[in-house]
């Protein structure tokens, strides 16, 4: 869409009101954002919310401890290690991450940042990584296969998103009972839900703030747990793929007895 804005603007807001049933999107900030296309409301047509969903059997009953975790992915068993999975590109804010690392590091040298996933910007992370000091603490591993695996090592998930519609990366590391560490996107405080504390969360491009968080969940061992279990629960009750899949299931019914 990036490169073609004119292709966007007659697709999202010109032709697709016209021709579909029924709009959904993941999160209730998309909706609220469809529903302000002037065309959408003239024509009466208002979006509705359907979540994305995670594999609760796959992640949150896979039982295994971190030391195992660690010795499959060929990991140090004692080393501190943070980590974040998602495509290596601007809006995914990795290089936040990695200012936050260079002021980890003046109190804590010896946390890891294990980054899993590729992308356009991997030159350019990597280069600022050797600038700000921290390239041997920064490992690009690529896309890993065994994903429920790389979660169970970490100690701490950190999203450092710009913009998320709902992350699945949340999702699936809060079903790990991985504490989290994200910045105040819509997407996460709807995947991390807002009536009770889940993880500890930070202004979007704050990144004093994003080290405390890290620091925090580090050494701060009860009230991490505490929030990894509430965001495990959360994300059981909301986002199984049992329940989406019969949210959809119901959506295509009603559709289809209208036509």
């Amino acid at each position: 869409w990036r490169k073609r804005p004119l292709r966007r603007l007659l697709l999202t807001n010109g032709l697709y009101p016209l021709i579909y049933n029924q709009e959904m999107a993941v999160s209730t900030d998309l909706v609220q954002r469809m529903n302000a296309r002037p065309l959408g409301r003239l024509l009466g047509k208002e979006g509705i919310l359907m979540h994305n969903a995670v594999e609760v059997d796959r992640f949150g009953t896979f039982e295994l401890a971190q030391e195992e975790a660690r010795a499959r992915l060929g990991l140090e068993p004692q080393a501190t290690l943070i980590g974040a999975v998602g495509r290596l590109a601007p809006e995914k804010g990795i290089d936040l991450l990695l200012h936050a690392l260079a002021l980890v590091h003046k109190s804590d040298p010896e946390v890891q940042l294990l980054l899993a996933g590729a992308g356009r910007s991997r030159a350019a992370l990597e280069a600022l990584a050797t600038e700000l000091g921290i390239r041997d603490h920064v490992h690009f591993l690529g896309p890993v296969r065994n994903i429920e695996v790389f979660y169970r090592a970490l100690d701490v998930f950190v999203s450092s998103s710009y913009f998320e519609g709902l992350p699945t990366v949340i999702l699936e590391a809060a079903l790990a009972g991985t504490p989290i560490v994200s910045t105040r996107t819509a997407g996460a405080l709807e995947a991390l839900g807002n009536a009770a504390p889940t993880a500890h969360l930070t202004p979007i491009g704050d990144v004093p703030a994003l080290a405390e968080g890290i620091m925090a969940q580090l050494h701060d061992h009860s009230r991490a747990t505490l929030l990894a279990s509430a965001a495990r629960h959360q994300v059981e009750q909301n986002f199984s793929l049992d329940r989406v899949a019969r949210e959809h299931a119901e959506l295509y019914t009603r559709l289809m007895r209208k036509s």
